[in-house]
């Protein structure tokens, strides 16, 4: 299931994870956070494009 609240789309995919992702004002996603209730843990993706709008480094914390 997913979810829209302004700049963010929020998906649910069953009871142990959830994740967010954030938009820019131009549309592009440029953070990502998953929350994994099962193990308690966080992953967020950051992300980088070059001027055409292609993805050019994604870090992963």
């Amino acid at each position: 299931m997913n979810y829209f609240k302004k700049d963010i789309l929020i998906q649910h995919i069953d009871h142990l994870n959830d994740t967010y992702f954030y938009y820019s004002e131009n549309g592009l996603l440029y953070k990502s956070v998953k929350l994994d209730y099962g193990t308690e843990t966080i992953e967020e993706t950051f992300f980088n494009y070059d001027e055409e709008g292609n993805i050019v480094k994604k870090d992963i914390y």
